[in-house]
């Protein structure tokens, strides 16, 4: 009797270690909620020509700012993960016309220690400025991407903005912040014109039955 009791409690603490380990995990899982914002800066090289046809830019440093909010805020300022050591990728520039180009970036653009990556929706516009007689000056256009966990599932959108990229320093800011999925707004919208079209549908019906009154 005395060891199927012992058993018995075995069996009951191992499935609330279970349960205690499954609870610590997904605590520590990274959590989007929409409006989030996740602020990065750092040092990046790229060329001070203006004229070059192609380019890299070539981000140096990464770390996460204490002003990001939400879940970013959450987990890699107060949780103490972060971006790993090369986390921001390369960004590729291509010559379209004028002082306009062409960016691709590679992908991950952007790999956390937690396993976490966000995935760059390529390619996307970039323009070059010349700032006084050494600098140049990369603005990007807003473009869209995907954060994925450890197992490769999306855990949320994120639109990609860049502040500053400033060649004669190799200084550089960038933000992303979480947005609603695409399949989400289409199916928002898809909502609204059936609930119009519905509404019309019904007051023609009732016109008419009115009519035969």
């Amino acid at each position: 009797m005395f060891n199927l009791k012992s058993a018995a409690l075995g069996a009951a603490f191992l499935g609330t270690a279970a349960t205690m380990t499954l609870t610590a995990a997904s605590a520590q899982a990274l959590t989007i909620g929409l409006g989030d914002i996740l602020n990065i800066t750092g040092q990046a090289t790229f060329s001070l020509d203006p004229t070059v046809t192609e380019d890299t830019v070539d981000f140096t440093t990464g770390q996460v700012e204490t002003d990001s909010t939400g879940g970013f805020y959450s987990k890699y300022v107060v949780g103490g993960f972060g971006l790993l050591d090369g986390g921001v990728s390369d960004i590729d520039l291509t010559l379209e016309s004028g002082i306009t180009y062409t960016g691709y970036a590679t992908n991950p653009l952007l790999a956390f220690d937690d396993d976490v990556r966000f995935f760059a929706n390529n390619p996307f516009e970039v323009t070059r400025f010349v700032t006084g007689t050494s600098g140049v000056t990369l603005t990007f256009e807003p473009f869209s991407g995907t954060f994925t966990n450890a197992s490769g599932a999306v855990i949320g959108e994120g639109l990609f903005t860049a502040q500053q990229f400033l060649g004669a320093d190799g200084s550089y800011s960038m933000t992303i912040e979480a947005v609603p999925e695409p399949l989400t707004m289409l199916g928002a919208g898809a909502a609204i014109a059936f609930g119009g079209a519905f509404k019309r549908k019904l007051g023609k019906k009732n016109e008419k039955g009115s009519t035969k009154a």
